[in-house]
């Protein structure tokens, strides 16, 4: 069912897609949505399949006394299957980081602000006047920081 409305779903997007009237920007975007519905549509399908027949194998044989190992066995087996049939939720974000090129740099940039330094000293707080001095004399250091910066990225 899951792959039968991402393909439908994708049908229509893609038919939408090639509605736009630029050409070189539907070509860029269609050539990325198309990877990342045929990614999406592999990974989707893939881990239904061992699932299915693991689920298909157990209600046949529900009736069927077994031995504490082949329990112990088939268990397992279910436990797998379990965990490559759930995990299949956080693949999305994978698809789209291996297919795209731009959600890799969207990704990147967000990376790169959460490590961002100054990210961090962006907080509001009630100000005191030991405060503002010790605000002033970091925001002259951070200056220099920045204009020595500046001057490197000039001399390289």
């Amino acid at each position: 069912m899951p792959g039968t409305i991402l393909s439908i779903v994708g049908w229509l997007t893609y038919r939408n897609i090639t509605s736009i009237t630029g050409i070189q920007q539907r070509s860029t975007f269609q050539r990325n949505l198309t990877s990342m519905i045929l990614l999406q549509i592999i990974v989707v399908i893939i881990p239904i399949i061992p699932f299915a027949v693991s689920n298909v194998y157990q209600l046949i044989t529900a009736s069927v006394i077994k031995s504490s190992f082949r329990a112990a066995v088939e268990q397992q087996v279910q436990d797998m299957t379990n965990i490559v049939f759930y995990g299949n939720n956080a693949s999305s974000f994978y698809v789209y980081l291996i297919s795209s090129s731009s959600y890799r740099r969207d990704f990147l940039q967000f990376i790169q602000f959460w490590h961002n330094e100054d990210h961090w000293n962006n907080r509001v707080t009630p100000a005191t006047r030991e405060q503002n001095e010790l605000k002033e004399t970091s925001a002259r250091a951070q200056l220099q920081k920045s204009n020595y910066k500046i001057n490197l990225e000039n001399i390289i």
